[in-house]
């Protein structure tokens, strides 16, 4: 079992991308904006638009941009009840109204159908969420807001590279914004974009930023060494012989110190911090650069990878596998499955070497902050309580990826 070991999750940031990072970070031009628009150009291009504008994050991307677009404090902007709480926090911290709509429970993402029901004369957007690496249908989304005049405003979080229809999320609606912290698949130790081809929208949001300060050297260097650190521990002997019968040791006592390290206090946004009007470095910029030139070959190994899972997993006594739609392309930010015991088929595959995660997404139509704009979504109730995240990044070979899929059937196979 030793080697066996499989941890959840891998970082995508290379060796050789930590020591750029670790080389440069007390360059002088390290933190200025001398070569961040080279890596906005570039990212740009791959996504397909014409503007492409490093922010400070994914949340502050969606601040920005609706700062810029022509939408009032007492709108209504539609948001899938599953999606991470940050978001439709945001949306009350700024004065809108988050409707939420449930779910789809074959892709866990939008249900389209019911997101022109609950569209009224306030209804100015709707933010559909690419969820764990599945666009949505954006022919579908596109056709609803030309009929009803409304923005569209991509959540690309967990979906950089992700195409539908040949096109890559982020460049079909008014504005997409992406998030590259450490654990992403594409990955600038932090910061994040937004995406869109109206100049008049980017330069507003440029100058939004312009009294921005950088990010602390401190603040890189600490995600970089973060990075080295997780790099190191999810290297399979390591992992097999130190964290995971520390994990094991934590389950006992129904503990997660890996979720509860990276897990954030669900609470309403009283005001943005200073921390949070930070602009991206040249340094981070040369590390998106290099991810630029890797970021498809990573997708094409975890959507291998995803595949595989998902072809033999699938008619698994009491278990939902995810589902890929027509006409997306699927990159498996994360593979999701669901079943009615979780918790036992989570403790029993650490048991056999085998790490998940429970992931980080909400019953955002449930919490007790958002009372105010609760509404039934029974899909995403569902979902959220049933989801277990199974390993599936993009160093993960066939003998590990079978041993997973044997492993859940035997244990599920139990029940």
């Amino acid at each position: 079992m030793l080697f066996r070991a499989i941890p959840r999750f891998k970082p995508s940031v290379s060796g050789g991308e930590l020591f750029t990072v670790f080389r440069q970070v007390f360059n002088k031009n390290a933190f200025t904006d001398v070569t961040l628009g080279y890596f906005e150009r570039e990212f740009a291009k791959y996504i397909g638009v014409s503007d492409a504008i490093a922010v400070p994050s994914a949340r502050m991307g969606l601040y920005l941009a609706l700062s810029a677009l022509p939408v009032e404090k007492g709108d209504e902007i539609i948001v899938p009840a599953l999606t991470y709480y940050s978001i439709p926090a945001m949306l009350s911290f700024m004065g809108f109204v988050p409707v939420f709509v449930d779910i789809d429970p074959t892709t866990c993402t939008l249900d389209l159908e019911q997101v022109e029901r609950r569209i009224t004369s306030k209804t100015k957007a709707i933010i559909p969420t690419h969820l764990y690496g599945l666009p949505v249908d954006m022919r579908w989304v596109m056709e609803i807001a030309e009929k009803h005049g409304l923005l569209v405003i991509e959540d690309c979080a967990q979906s950089c590279g992700a195409r539908f229809d040949g096109m890559r999320t982020g460049s079909f609606g008014d504005v997409g914004y992406f998030t590259f912290g450490p654990t992403k698949p594409f990955t600038t130790l932090g910061g994040g974009m937004i995406t869109c081809n109206d100049p008049s929208v980017a330069e507003k949001i440029r100058h939004e930023m312009s009294g921005f300060p950088p990010v602390s050297r401190g603040a890189v260097l600490k995600a970089a060494v973060t990075a080295s650190a997780m790099k190191t521990a999810t290297n399979r002997s390591l992992f097999g012989a130190f964290l995971w019968p520390a994990l094991r040791a934590f389950r006992l006592l129904g503990k997660d110190p890996i979720e509860e390290s990276f897990r954030e206090e669900v609470k309403p946004i009283s005001a943005i911090p200073d921390y949070f009007r930070k602009k991206m470095t040249s340094v981070q910029g040369d590390v998106g650069v290099s991810q630029i030139k890797r970021i498809d070959d990573l997708s094409e190994l975890r959507h291998r990878n995803g595949m595989y899972l998902l072809e033999r997993l699938q008619g698994t006594q009491d278990l939902i596998v995810p589902s890929v739609t027509e006409g997306s392309e699927h990159i498996f930010t994360s593979f999701v499955v669901q079943t009615s015991d979780r918790d036992y088929l989570a403790r029993e595959l650490l048991r056999r070497g085998v790490d998940t995660a429970k992931g980080y997404m909400s019953d955002c139509s449930g919490l007790e902050m958002f009372k105010d704009y609760r509404s039934e979504c029974p899909h995403t109730t569902t979902a959220f309580r049933n989801m277990l995240h199974l390993p599936v990044y993009h160093t993960l070979r066939v003998p590990q990826l079978e041993y997973i899929v044997k492993t859940v059937k035997k244990i599920m196979d139990v029940i």
